[in-house]
């Protein structure tokens, strides 16, 4: 017993705390690796392919970029057509 309570309770407890813990910091280090990829993909010459390079997937320009050939242009992707009646 610990604080008047049995240890299975103090022992769960103590496990939820920890886990929280780390889950707070694997939070924090995934924002700040975010901000640090977001950062180096905004300098020109820097980051993944150089300057300018398609980071946002094949058939995709980025945006803020033109649409070279073959891509198409930032933004969502274009609406399926509506479903025809009477099928």
């Amino acid at each position: 017993m610990l604080g008047g309570f049995p240890f299975f309770y103090w022992y769960q407890l103590m496990w939820v705390v920890i886990v929280a813990i780390l889950a707070a910091v694997a939070y924090l280090l995934s924002k700040l690796a975010q901000r640090g990829n977001a950062a180096s993909a905004r300098i020109p010459g820097q980051g993944t392919g150089g300057g300018g390079a398609d980071i946002s997937g094949p058939g995709r320009a980025t945006r803020g970029a033109p649409a070279g050939p073959g891509q198409r242009p930032a933004g969502p992707p274009p609406a399926a057509p509506p479903p025809r009646a009477g099928g």
